[in-house]
C-alpha cells in the first residue's frame, strides 16, 4: 500500500502504518491468529493498524469463515518498508530484511495452526 493517504477530514496527507492486517472487524480470522499476526510484527518494531486503512476485501470476507475453520487474514505492507516511492526501485537490503520478517510469520503460524486442533472447529 502507498506510505501515506489522504486525511478523511481533509488537510494533506498521513503516513500509514508500517502494517496493516484487514479483517473486518475481527470477523473473518481466529483471534489467536490476529494477535500473533499483531504480535510478531510489534516485535520486529514495525507499527500496525488494524482495518485502516484496509478492512479486507471480497476474498477476506469471501473466505474468512473460522466457524468452519477457514482463516482470512490481508495484510497491507507500507510500500516504504521496501520500494523507493518516488522512482519505484526496490530497496534490496530492506527489502531482504522483510522477507525474512515474513517468512518467520509464516512458521509462526504454520505452528500455531499445527498445534491446535481447534482451528478446524473454532
Amino acid at each position: 500500500m502507498p506510505s501515506a493517504g489522504r486525511r478523511p477530514s481533509g488537510g494533506g496527507e498521513v503516513r500509514r502504518a508500517d502494517i496493516v492486517p484487514g479483517t473486518r472487524g475481527r470477523s473473518t480470522a481466529d483471534g489467536r491468529i490476529i494477535d500473533l499476526i499483531d504480535s510478531h510484527f510489534r516485535e520486529a518494531g514495525l507499527s500496525i493498524k488494524h482495518d485502516d486503512p484496509y478492512r479486507g476485501g471480497w476474498t477476506t470476507s469471501s473466505y474468512g469463515a473460522p466457524k468452519r475453520g477457514q482463516h482470512a487474514v490481508q495484510i497491507e505492507i507500507n510500500r516504504a518498508l521496501y520500494v523507493d516511492e518516488r522512482t519505484s526501485e526496490i530497496k534490496t537490503h530492506d527489502f531482504v530484511q522483510l522477507q525474512a520478517v515474513l517468512n518467520q510469520l509464516l512458521g509462526k503460524l504454520g505452528n500455531l495452526l499445527t498445534d491446535s486442533a481447534q482451528f478446524a472447529t473454532g
